[in-house]
Parts: structure tokens; C-alpha cells; sequence
């Protein structure tokens, strides 16, 4: 209960949980942008009890002494630990691994830690604090096999243009040439066809049977040349998506199904036609839909999720999505359909 709290602290969204009152809202999305930053309104690694008299605590926690792991200060700058307190994830990610991790903002490859081995001495996110950085020595494809003017992936065996500074990861598509020159994923192509970015010895592969010019006038295709967004997004789809022009509506793919052929953006080059039944389900009176149609926020929210819905009415707790975990079954909002 929030009475169990300190005083001068406020509970989290379950009750068990106490952050410093300045913060506004305990947890939860963006707790790492509010007053005092993650490690004040921050509680996914939390275990520290409130009878020690610290804050965030948890309110009948096991008393703990100063964990032996370092807190999340060890992280690189503009990064949080996650619950060990071994491992770091861009600050964005709000809470760092754990239940949930892939729908954070970032997704995945920014904020899930399962299997990730580099050592954060090599200046990659995400990254485990104190972890046997990469050998230096040369892989089977050695950087070296990278054509002039490349530099190698983490793996040594992909290659993207020197001006990138770092080839592939996270935050490839922010670098100097965007997704297109930086970012590896959906690389194929073999170094020996002349372009970068491309595989060390990968089979030479021809142009894909789908030309990027199948995207309707005014669009550009996103990294696997098979879905369409509007020109002004820059980039489609990708991390980073619902922060460029017009937002996740526009230039986010993940759940694009609709065909070019219909006539809107964002679209699948060659998708089956969709109808434009509307789901099944619709979200409670009172509340508004998130661009997916399977989540539902306060109507006071205006949008639901997206870029800045934590600047909203109602704020992250209300506006935004990605920690949504109840169904609108249950009279609540926000909530999933």
C-alpha cells in the first residue's frame, strides 16, 4: 500500500515498491528521464529493503548489505545496468534485460541481455561490465579481408564504409550514412561484387528479384527492400523509427501487412491486398488505440504510445505501451485487446 512507504516516497504500479516522491511516477517507462534519473525512479533491479532507509527499496524486502556488484555507474556513460548489476543497455531501454525486454524502445538488440558477451571496454551497447573483451587476435575473416575503406562487424566477417566508425550494432542506423551504409542484419551481398556494406567471402549475390523502385512514387524501401515508407521518413523502419518524421504510423514496418497496391504508406511490395475490416475487437469507451489497434490508453492521452507519449496527459504510466501487461477484460487502462 502507498501508506507502507517512507515518507517522502511514493509505491511503484504494484504497491511493493518505493521511489523518491520527486520523481513523480515510480517505475515503469522513462522513469530514467525523471528527476534524479534511473537510479532514483528506477525499480526493475531493486531489492534493497525500506527498512534500511534507502531509496528506491522495496517495502518488505529482505534487508541487503551493499551489493558486491558495482551499481549501474559502472555502466558507460548514457547507459543503465540491468538487475546483476553486470550487464548495461542504452538509458532508452528504461529497464535493462528482464520480462519484456524486446518491446522496449530499441527493441531486442538495445535492451535484452541473454546473449550478450562484449565487453563494454569495446564501446558497444549492450555490453557486460566486466566481460572478456573480443580477442584482438584475427578471426577466420580477419578484418583485414575488408576492402579498402571498410572497417569489420563485431564478427569479423561483415564490412561497412571506415566513415560509419563502427560497423553494424546498436545505433548503426545514427551513424554518418544511416542504416543503409552502417547496419548489417539483412547483409547478403559478397565484398567481391564492389559495395559496401557486404560479407567477406559471402556467395555474390544478384540485384534482389524485388527492385527498391516497386515502392510507390514519393516512398523509399526499408532495409530489406521489401516494405515502403514515406520519403520523408529518411529511413523505414528500424530502431528509431517512431522518432522520424511522422512517426511510428508512417515510418515503423514491424506490423505492415497492408499491399502497395492499396494505395497507403507504409506497405509490403508484394503483400496479399488487406480489406479494411477493423479488428475484431475495439478498445473500451472512453480510451483510444495505439497505431497496432491491440492496445488501448486514456483517451485523454490524444495518441496512445509512440514517440513523446510519455509527455502526454496522463504521462508514461497512462500514454505509453510497451509495459502494458493487462487486458482490457479486466476494466483497466491502458490495456491489450
Amino acid at each position: 500500500l502507498a501508506s507502507a512507504c517512507p515518507t517522502g516516497s511514493i509505491p511503484d504500479a504494484s504497491g511493493v515498491k518505493c521511489c523518491a516522491a520527486s520523481c513523480g511516477t515510480c517505475g515503469g517507462y522513462g522513469c530514467d528521464k525523471r528527476p534524479g534519473g534511473s537510479s532514483a525512479c528506477c525499480t526493475g533491479s531493486v531489492t534493497t529493503s525500506c527498512t534500511l532507509g534507502y531509496l528506491p527499496c522495496v517495502i518488505n524486502g529482505t534487508p541487503t548489505t551493499t551489493p558486491t556488484t558495482a551499481p549501474s555507474s559502472n555502466c558507460p556513460p548514457g547507459s543503465i545496468a540491468d538487475s546483476s548489476g553486470t550487464r548495461c543497455c542504452p538509458s532508452a531501454c528504461g529497464l535493462c534485460g528482464g520480462l519484456g525486454c524486446d518491446k522496449r524502445p530499441g527493441g531486442d538488440i538495445a535492451c535484452c541481455t541473454g546473449s550478450i558477451t562484449l565487453s563494454c571496454t569495446l564501446g558497444v551497447l549492450p555490453c557486460v561490465i566486466n566481460g572478456t573483451p573480443t580477442p584482438t587476435t584475427a578471426p577466420t575473416n580477419s578484418p583485414s579481408s575488408c576492402p579498402s575503406g571498410s572497417i569489420a562487424d563485431a564478427s569479423g566477417v561483415k564490412c561497412c564504409a571506415a566513415s560509419c566508425g563502427l560497423c553494424g550494432g546498436y545505433g548503426c542506423d545514427s551513424r554518418p550514412g544511416g542504416a543503409a551504409a552502417c547496419c548489417t542484419g539483412s547483409v547478403t551481398k559478397s565484398c567481391t561484387l564492389g559495395s559496401l556494406p557486404c560479407v567477406v567471402n559471402g556467395a555474390p549475390t544478384t540485384a534482389p528479384t524485388t527492385a527498391p523502385s516497386s515502392c510507390p512514387p514519393g516512398s523509399i524501401t526499408d532495409a530489406t527492400g521489401t516494405k515502403c515508407c514515406a520519403a520523408t521518413c529518411g529511413i523505414c523502419g528500424g530502431y528509431g523509427c517512431d522518432a522520424r518524421p511522422g512517426g511510428d504510423v508512417a515510418c515503423c514496418t514491424g506490423s505492415v501487412t497492408k499491399s502497395c497496391t492499396l494505395g497507403g504508406l507504409p506497405c509490403v511490395i508484394n503483400g496479399t491486398p488487406t480489406t479494411t475490416t477493423p479488428p475484431v475487437q475495439s478498445c473500451p469507451t472512453g480510451s483510444v488505440a495505439d497505431a497496432s489497434g491491440t492496445k488501448c490508453c486514456p483517451a485523454n492521452c490524444g495518441l496512445c504510445g509512440g514517440s513523446g507519449c510519455d509527455t502526454r496527459p496522463g504521462g508514461a504510466y497512462n500514454c505509453c505501451t510497451s509495459s502494458i501487461t493487462k487486458y482490457c477484460v479486466e476494466n483497466v487502462l491502458p490495456c491489450m485487446l
